[in-house]
């Protein structure tokens, strides 16, 4: 009897952390019932850049610094602070209809060129979306897609001036210090548990999550849905969990693996770990089975294509692109995975999902004038063809996506890449968005209160990551009750007596 053990090891370790499931023993499709299409269905998917993203190279201020209230937050003061790194501040035409899936993008002889020289205007040109992202900027101009200005870990509101040891985040610019502040939630650091982690252990207790549970993790494991008492599935790129040989195209060997399973399943039933694997694996093969009949179930999106006429969830050629080297598909059959999971959740008469997904690559100390344009395209790319995805299924109102990076960099170059820094730019998409840029320009003069003050152009950020999550968590049905405990430094940022003004007004 042979285990795949790839998704055996994922599947055992995810229900092992957990708290136990429930043996779903009709599992077959005619069991689960279709929910009705004008239901409260809602559904968070947090892409996480790993590495930190170099953002203000994404979102780039446009405007001329002509008096004094615009002194060091335009074009100038970047051009000046990002010397070589800088990005053009030529307006690009969005004049092609990307949703006709037709054209590429630009018509320029020289693609790579097009990409790199210019911006694409918004907000009445006082900010510009780098050339490589031509879809991230139709999806703003289409309504579906705002940003949130100069955000980073944040305990309190901070100005160069009260800037001390003891207020700012511990080890901060650290990879890991800095991402662990993001995943709890709490810039603070004295957070254990994730923040989604955290809300499934309190729902778990008043609501019926299901067989799925409220977290699902794409690919790698998230730690921002590690909870005290549930843990977030695992689902790996691609295709269901599943132990080999349980394919439907197996026949008879399916059934015989399954007995076999349950037949060690009675080893040792007697003592107490005995009793908890017979549980954990009963629930893995119940698991299994339905994620492997209702995947036959989920739409194939087969007719509808990316902006190089390719299929909706497939990889454009190279030459296409024009970059001079393949983008990544694994971020893309992340969202399609996604796109199926949220399927069968619905189908399940699930009410609430929380999604992770990621793409690394953004620790760019060098070589970043070639790196992050393929970065930068490929988020783009990605995120409209999930978007896509979702208008076709319906779910684009009730669906938000959201990015996460460990930090910002810094404005200085150091000849060939940038270094970690603190605040940076980062995008919410879907639901009933208020698309446009929320919160306003740092000054970026080294010696201005929005700067770290360390020589190096690392700008303190005005938005606290907690403010932008809460947002989130609010739409999603979180209550302003609960929001405390899972952002404890929330009311730090209150500007009234009421924990909701500390929210960003993301939503209409």
């Amino acid at each position: 009897m042979k285990l795949n053990r790839r998704y055996t090891l994922q599947l055992l370790s995810s229900l092992f952390a957990s708290s136990a499931l429930p043996v779903f023993a009709n599992a077959e499709s005619g069991s689960v019932k279709k929910r009705n299409q004008a239901d409260d269905y809602r559904a968070l998917v947090c892409l996480y850049l790993y590495g930190g993203n170099d953002s203000w190279n994404l979102l780039v201020p446009l405007s001329t610094e002509i008096d004094g209230s615009l002194k060091g937050r335009g074009y100038q003061t970047y051009k000046s602070r990002r010397a070589d790194m800088a990005i053009e501040a030529n307006s690009l035409p969005l004049n092609v209809s990307i949703s006709s899936a037709q054209q590429n993008p630009y018509f320029s002889p020289s693609l790579e060129q097009a990409y790199h020289k210019g911006v694409f205007p918004i907000e009445d040109s006082r900010w510009g979306l780098h050339g490589c992202a031509p879809e991230l900027a139709q999806l703003y101009a289409e309504n579906k897609l705002a940003w949130i200005a100069n955000t980073g870990v944040l305990p309190r509101r901070i100005r160069a001036s009260s800037l001390t040891q003891e207020n700012k985040p511990a080890f901060l610019f650290a990879h890991n210090h800095q991402q662990h502040a993001l995943f709890t939630a709490d810039a603070s650091g004295n957070s254990r548990y994730g923040w989604a982690g955290m809300l499934a252990d309190v729902w778990k207790e008043h609501t019926d999550q299901g067989v799925l549970g409220l977290n699902l993790a794409i690919g790698k494991y998230a730690p921002f849905m590690a909870g005290q008492n549930t843990s977030p599935l695992v689902q790996p790129v691609g295709q269901p969990v599943a132990f080999s040989g349980m394919r439907k195209n197996k026949g008879d060997y399916e059934l015989k693996f399954a007995q076999d399973l349950m037949e060690l399943n009675q080893l040792y039933r007697r003592e107490l770990f005995g009793l908890l694997f017979r549980e954990k694996l009963g629930s893995a093969i119940s698991l299994t089975h339905l994620l492997e009949e209702e995947w036959q179930h989920t739409s194939s999106f087969d007719g509808l294509f990316g902006p190089y006429g390719e299929a909706l969830f497939g990889s454009p050629d190279a030459k296409l692109v024009g970059l001079g080297a393949s983008i990544s598909q694994n971020l893309t059959r992340q969202f399609e995975t996604v796109t199926r999971l949220m399927e069968i959740g619905k189908r399940l008469d699930l009410k609430r999902q929380i999604f992770s997904v990621y793409l690394g690559g953004f620790d760019t100390h060098s070589a970043q004038a070639q790196k992050h344009p393929l970065l930068i395209r490929n988020l783009s790319l990605s995120l409209w063809k999930f978007q896509k995805a979702l208008e076709h299924l319906g779910l684009d109102k009730q669906v938000v996506t959201f990015t996460q990076s460990d930090f910002g960099r810094t404005l200085q170059n150091n000849g060939d890449g940038t270094d970690h820094g603190w605040g940076g730019n980062q995008l919410v998409m879907g639901g009933s968005i208020a698309s446009r840029v929320h919160g306003t320009m740092p000054d970026l003069r080294e010696d201005s209160p929005d700067m770290f003050g360390d020589g190096r152009g690392r700008v303190i950020p005005s938005i606290a990551a907690e403010q932008v999550t809460a947002s989130l968590a609010s739409w999603f049905g979180v209550e302003d009750t609960l929001m405390p405990t899972l952002f404890p430094n929330l009311p730090n940022f209150q500007t009234s007596d009421a924990l909701s003004s500390s929210y960003l007004p993301l939503f209409k």
